[in-house]
């Protein structure tokens, strides 16, 4: 049984749980299913993944889980707020601190990847990731939308304020477990049935650590903007890496 003490983390509304569960469906399947038959019908090719169709599929799907979101956790999020705007200075020097342990602990995890990708041979790539470049180099307006914007509002209030905050009141090592290994897997989940096991867990692997980061921020604050700051802040270093980099490849080349 789990007996270390606990912080309070703030409560969720019956409403919220419910919706949140139920938008968890929508957040993995349901909306990007809706979206991609309303712009089949409208005569947009969704199945080019460098193609119009499937950037627009991506923005609206990002648009319409922000908006679902922010409309089912107004309440949590307005209390969130009201605890960062009381703690300011542990908010930003924790998010701060997280940034710091998150590149660290990044460094060590691509060690142990590029390990496992090099003695496994596999022909590793992230599907996610190329996704996400896809999107940020094709349509930065829509890219900024999606990493910036809609990912950690979202991913934060069903990974941490949800799945982590229900099962921290019960089990702090369990919702840390849990909380990280679905983090992971919602990055994974959409290319897993058409690539390499191996592939897939070395994925898994890889989001694991800003999920451990993430939750510690929460945890840490109280205040589930903790987390969402972070997540924007590595979210934002990665989106300037994708616009910059066909520009030094340009140059150099």
């Amino acid at each position: 049984m789990d007996t270390t003490p606990r912080r309070d983390l703030g409560s969720l509304r019956k409403s919220e749980i419910i919706l949140g569960f139920i938008w968890w469906f929508m957040f993995l399947l349901g909306t990007q299913l809706i979206v991609g038959v309303i712009l089949a019908l409208w005569g947009y090719d969704i199945s080019n993944l460098s193609g119009p169709g499937f950037e627009k599929l991506n923005f609206w799907n990002s648009l319409c889980n922000l908006i679902a979101i922010v409309l089912i956790f107004r309440h949590f999020l307005a209390q969130q707020g009201k605890r960062a705007l009381k703690n300011l200075g542990p908010v930003i020097g924790t998010a701060l601190l997280g940034f710091v342990i998150y590149m660290g602990l990044n460094i060590a995890m691509n060690v142990l990847t590029e390990l496992l990708i090099r003695t496994s041979g596999v022909d590793y790539y992230n599907a996610n990731q190329d996704a996400v470049e896809e999107l940020i180099t094709g349509n930065p307006q829509a890219g900024v939308l999606v990493a910036l914007i809609s990912a950690p509002i979202v991913e934060e209030c069903l990974n941490r304020g949800l799945i982590f905050g229900l099962i921290y009141k019960k089990n702090r090592i369990l919702a840390y477990a849990v909380s990280m290994l679905v983090f992971a897997a919602i990055h994974v989940v959409g290319a897993a049935f058409s690539q390499n096991v191996l592939v897939s867990v070395i994925s898994i692997l890889t989001y694991l650590v800003p999920g451990f980061v993430l939750a510690w921020a929460y945890e840490r604050t109280g205040t589930i903007w903790t987390s969402i700051l972070i997540h924007l802040g590595i979210n934002t270093i990665a989106t300037i890496a994708m616009l910059l980099l066909p520009q030094l490849e340009r140059y150099v080349g």
